[in-house]
């Protein structure tokens, strides 16, 4: 499993700094990756010092269950923003065609 989060750990970190990069002005470009890497690195740490007391309240099955729910709501949460940025993609494409042909 730590092999597989590290995969999907890699391919995510190339299209977080892709989308980052194309989104954000260049004015502004360091202070928002700098902000995003604060806050993951932030709760990151957050989640380490708190897994001592939440293994020991819940149990370790519960709190793979949790983490299994929560991982579930968040890929419900971004299927809509995935699938509206592939209409988008889609939609620039066909511009450009128009734009090169005509």
């Amino acid at each position: 499993m730590s092999f597989m989060s590290g995969f999907g750990d890699a391919i995510t970190m190339v299209a977080e700094q892709g989308i980052q990069q194309r989104r954000t002005p260049d004015a502004v470009r360091s202070r928002v990756v700098s902000g995003a890497e604060a806050i993951i690195t932030i709760a990151f740490a957050l989640s380490l010092a708190g897994t001592g007391p939440v293994l020991e309240a819940l149990g370790p099955q519960h709190v793979y269950a949790i983490g299994g729910a929560t991982a579930l709501v968040g890929s419900t949460v971004l299927l809509p923003m995935l699938r509206g940025e592939r209409r988008r993609s889609a939609a620039v494409a066909a511009d450009m065609m128009q734009v090169e042909l005509g």
